[in-house]
């Protein structure tokens, strides 16, 4: 029984750490602008508006990671072209 309570213990601080980390990052993304703060991200933007409108993956520089362009075009595809829903989704993501 103690190992038991134990084992309930540690999936309840996981989830207690799991939700502060959470609201930690949603409390930042909702005092943001809906608006591009870093110049990497106006890059990001138009390489996944690229991909929406059919254009494919077109970037100035070479990106060594496209995961990020490639989340940004479904997010904008499903909520419409707003920074703050991706940001939203991040930080669930971690």
């Amino acid at each position: 029984m103690k190992r038991q309570s134990q084992l309930i213990s540690c999936k309840t601080q996981a989830a207690g750490l799991f939700l502060l980390a959470l609201g930690v990052r949603l409390a930042f993304v909702l005092t943001l602008e809906d608006r591009l703060y870093w110049p990497d991200e106006v890059e990001f933007d138009n390489v996944a508006i690229s991909l929406i409108s059919g254009e494919g993956y077109l970037a100035d520089a070479f990106r060594g990671n496209p995961i990020l362009p490639f989340f940004l075009a479904g997010s904008y595809k499903i909520f419409g072209h707003s920074y703050i829903a991706p940001r939203i989704l991040q930080c669930f993501v971690g």
